[in-house]
């Protein structure tokens, strides 16, 4: 059952931008697009709390900061940002840059909590910025400075709140 549900998420992932164009399509705004995915997840999800855990309902006062933190800082933010990379630009360059937020985590772990740079850290960040640039590069050029500048912004922010709050 978890290898199928984890093919599932993979599908469901890997056709976002699918719709996300189809709904442009139709004159959606990101922000509706975004509303429209937030609700259904939220949906789902209490749905299958409701079935199968229902004490998962139950949080601490003081991790409600927590949990604001990650959906509006983390989820949210970067549902609307990568939503507006995908409008603005091939599918392809907004994943590419999706996927250099581990770079980052980094910076921000350097300087927040203190991490060395170590050889390794300072590889990966020249191979993060490397990617990231290049797949900005790669657009049209009638693309414009702003589109480049959306698709970089999803990076920032899907692991910024999970590592602060780790």
């Amino acid at each position: 059952m978890g290898t199928s549900l984890i093919i599932l998420a993979g599908c469901f992932w890997g056709s976002m931008g699918i719709f996300v164009r189809k709904l442009d399509t139709f004159g959606f705004s990101t922000i509706q697009i975004v509303s429209i995915r937030v609700t259904l997840a939220a949906l789902i999800f209490a749905l299958v709390l409701l079935v199968k855990e229902r004490k998962g309902f139950t949080i601490s006062v003081k991790d409600i900061p927590l949990f604001l933190g990650l959906g509006f800082g983390s989820i949210l933010f970067f549902t609307v940002c990568y939503f507006t990379a995908i409008t603005m630009m091939p599918l392809s360059t907004a994943a590419i840059l999706l996927y250099t937020s581990p770079v980052w985590i980094m910076l921000m772990s350097l300087l927040f909590f203190h991490e060395k740079l170590d050889r390794k850290k300072q590889i990966a960040l020249a191979v993060g910025d490397a990617v990231k640039h290049g797949a900005a590069d790669v657009l049209p050029d009638g693309d414009n400075l702003r589109a480049r500048k959306a698709g970089r912004v999803p990076a920032v922010s899907p692991g910024s709140c999970v590592k602060v709050m780790s």
